[in-house]
């Protein structure tokens, strides 16, 4: 339960590298919508994972009700970054904003390790602001 920043990379990159499942959560859930993520998550994993196996469960937006948690494998996670790389070839010369929060899909999978993937850099804001966009 991190904001966005690089210590929230950095745990990520390291709770995959030790085989484990991540679970962002939303850092502005309170009460029961926090409770409801944190009892519904445990998934620890005891062996070195294969591509299917669980990186991550994501939880929705929960516009209808209690937010469901989605089981995201090692190789989903990857898809969307190898996507988006043959969509718009990426270098290590690049460099990535991203205001959306690490808690999501598309931060992790499109804005984090899609760059990772090429090399390139990632500049992580703490959210999106039209002000100063």
């Amino acid at each position: 339960m991190l904001d966005n920043n690089i210590g929230a990379v950095l745990c990520w990159l390291a709770i995959n590298n030790l085989c484990a499942v991540s679970v962002p959560i939303n850092t502005a859930l309170k009460g029961e919508f926090l409770r409801h993520q944190i009892a519904d998550a445990a998934a620890p994993l005891a062996r070195k994972p294969s591509p299917s196996d669980l990186s991550c469960l994501i939880y929705t937006s929960a516009t209808t009700g209690p937010s469901k948690g989605f089981m995201v494998s090692y190789n989903f996670m990857c898809n969307p970054a190898r996507l988006h790389l043959q969509a718009g070839p990426a270098s290590a010369t690049d460099v990535t904003i991203t205001p959306l929060p690490l808690f999501h899909m598309n931060a992790l999978a499109v804005g984090i390790l899609s760059n990772i993937l090429v090399g390139a850099r990632v500049a992580i804001l703490p959210r999106f602001s039209v002000s100063n966009f």
